[in-house]
């Protein structure tokens, strides 16, 4: 199980870290959601395509034989961030505030632009750099709800 943004940020002792996580983590979506290290070029899991069958039996008679169907699926590390290039003669100017100022308006922009992606992402309009989101993931009538009665965003079962 990953940890979140806010849950990682308790175990980083660097300030500017502590700086970059907490303003990446002011998202409610992003703050919510778990992180975790992946090695490699992608996460590998399987997807529940059936179930087996079970059922009764009388004594002495044996149980019908039937397999589980299985769906390997993957999902690709992309890329994601951007440069933040600051002259040197305008933090000698304006002092290093003018950095840190730059960096936290890049760290808000990639917040922003991770949360439409989680949401609206379309693979196919960034040739292929970025992912597929909710919107193209989950087909109308599927398992998954989005429950905002509480205020906070919550995704749960729809079969709970």
């Amino acid at each position: 199980m990953g940890l979140t943004l806010i849950e990682a940020a308790k175990y980083e002792s660097r300030l500017e870290h502590l700086a970059v996580i907490k303003t990446f983590s002011e998202g409610e979506l992003l703050a919510r959601l778990p992180f975790m290290n992946i090695a490699g070029g992608g996460l590998f899991y399987s997807v529940e395509k059936e179930l087996p069958s079970v059922g009764f039996r009388a004594v002495n008679e044996g149980y019908k034989q039937s397999y589980g169907v299985v769906d390997p699926q993957s999902e690709a590390v992309h890329l994601f961030g951007g440069d933040v290039d600051v002259d040197r003669s305008i933090v000698d100017l304006q002092g290093p505030e003018a950095r840190a100022s730059q960096v936290e308006m890049k760290v808000r922009s990639m917040r922003l632009t991770l949360e439409a992606a989680l949401i609206n992402g379309d693979a196919t309009a960034n040739q292929g750099r970025g992912f597929d989101g909710l919107a193209k993931r989950l087909t109308p009538g599927a398992e998954m709800a989005l429950n905002n009665g509480g205020g906070a965003l919550d995704f749960t079962s729809s079969m709970s």
